[in-house]
């Protein structure tokens, strides 16, 4: 707590140190809460009628629901496997690492799997999920464990060079204008997603074992991930030329003229 605490008070503080460039060089009038809410009606809209965007934030949506709806049963089912808490902090100190390192080979991961990168980011975390409820039952075995943290690893891994590439993939083909909106309601949908997902666990977990809820919401969020990816063919993923005129609203993209 006295750690969290100090860190939340240096992030405060550097905080204010952030000036934005574009009001200083430029002298641009800061926008009022009335223009705001209409902007963010636009990103509303222009979320609603551009399959694109509302496809990455949905599955963003997902992830990100996911992997931080069960920070928590992470720690129980250490918990369930008699791990001493005094490994808590190495284990997730080797997690955080993990997800660090690979977070700065975001590019090399795009560039290997290209239009497939998504799927072989987002199937992995919810299979893990599955994996950890079934190895889980067996709560006296080391090798189950070594499974399970095996599976945290993964988890984690994904994650860092995730959100690098999702918030790439979401601000590609739109300006500087639609950008923050269309970040604040990614952000408001994933949020309420991950509540819900929370209170899901929370109730799995007042009748049935950690491994179990595991398993349930590895399954769930699997089905919902496939379905997804499968709808994504065709609309996420293609050469700007290949996207409609909604899709390129508030692109700086110009199509070039038919000879």
């Amino acid at each position: 707590m006295i750690l969290c605490f100090l860190c939340c008070i240096a992030c405060t503080v550097i905080s204010f140190k952030f000036r934005h460039t574009e009001l200083i060089e430029e002298k641009v009038k800061p926008v009022s809460l009335a223009e705001y809410s209409k902007q963010l009606k636009g990103a509303i809209k222009f979320f609603v009628k551009s399959d694109r965007i509302k496809l990455l934030i949905l599955l963003n949506a997902l992830f990100l629901g996911l992997t931080l709806g069960i920070v928590n049963l992470r720690s129980s089912m250490l918990s369930e496997m008699y791990v001493p808490e005094a490994y808590f902090g190495i284990i997730f100190a080797i997690l955080q690492l993990s997800a660090a390192i690979t977070a700065r080979n975001s590019e090399k991961i795009h560039k290997t799997f290209r239009n497939k990168t998504l799927t072989y980011l987002t199937l992995p975390v919810t299979l893990s999920c599955m994996v950890v409820g079934f190895v889980g039952t067996d709560t006296l075995s080391k090798s189950s464990l070594l499974v399970i943290v095996f599976m945290f690893l993964i988890q984690y891994a994904i994650k860092g060079p995730y959100r690098a590439l999702m918030s790439r993939y979401i601000n590609n083909f739109t300006n500087r204008n639609i950008r923050p909106k269309l970040t604040a309601l990614n952000y408001l949908l994933s949020n309420l997603l991950t509540a819900g997902i929370s209170l899901s666990c929370s109730w799995l977990l007042s009748i049935t074992t950690t491994a179990n809820t595991f398993m349930i919401i590895g399954c769930v969020t699997t089905i919902i991930a496939v379905l997804l990816l499968d709808y994504m063919r065709g609309k996420v993923g293609l050469k700007p030329e290949q996207y409609s005129k909604e899709d390129l609203k508030y692109s700086t993209y110009k199509p070039k003229k038919k000879a």
